[in-house]
């Protein structure tokens, strides 16, 4: 079973598409202001450690100065592992994720990473294609991911890298949205150059993908 456990199980469609509809309101005061600000299950993960070593893995090759942009970036904590030579920018369409956010606020983009004209070196995607946001992704996650490569690798001028939870393997969590590896390598091989990491997880997959 995959380490992100942290994945709540959902019974159908229809759940999940109600559950992304249910956003933490930012005016809501009730909630520790150190758990949205730095409790990494706010953003997907069960623990620090795990986070650090996810970002770890999506960094490995891309080197410091290089831009950024993140997609889905939650409050943008990869941020603290890009060393003083920072140009990053992320982008979330959650507004508690801005507000809580470590970065510069003209640096996060509170959008649809759709709507984003933002070109960068390096575009990222560190697990939000997991996340059931919208209709559209959970109706057909693989054309949605497609979608969100393509933007992505419009976007860039070096490559993209992708970080999934992996449709080939028989398990992986229940709730979550998995792609095939084996698919994207397939759509995307004969225009672009690809490494394909599945060694640091048996679900889950690294895919960097050059212009």
């Amino acid at each position: 079973m995959s380490i992100f456990n942290i994945f709540k199980k959902k019974q159908n469609v229809e759940e999940m598409v109600n559950e992304t509809e249910n956003q933490i309101d930012p005016n809501v005061t009730e909630f520790d202001s150190n758990y949205l600000s730095d409790s990494p299950e706010l953003v997907g993960y069960p623990s620090a450690e795990i986070q650090n070593l996810i970002y770890d893995i999506a960094l490995d090759g891309i080197q410091p100065g290089e831009s950024i942009v993140d997609y889905g970036c939650g409050r943008a904590d990869i941020a603290l592992l890009l060393g003083p030579e920072l140009d990053y920018t992320g982008i979330d369409f959650n507004p508690v994720m801005q507000n809580v956010s470590i970065i510069n606020p003209a640096r996060f983009i509170n959008d649809d990473w759709f709507n984003s004209d933002v070109t960068a070196e390096w575009a990222l995607n560190i697990l939000s294609l997991t996340i059931p946001y919208t209709e559209e992704q959970i109706a057909n996650p693989f054309e949605y991911s497609i979608k969100t490569i393509d933007h992505m690798m419009e976007h860039c001028t070096i490559g993209s890298v992708i970080v999934c939870i992996d449709s080939d393997v028989e398990e992986y969590v229940e709730g979550s949205i998995a792609i095939s590896a084996t698919e994207l390598v397939r759509h995307y091989g004969n225009k672009y150059r690809m490494l394909l990491d599945k060694s640091f997880n048996t679900n889950m997959f690294k895919l960097v993908i050059f212009k």
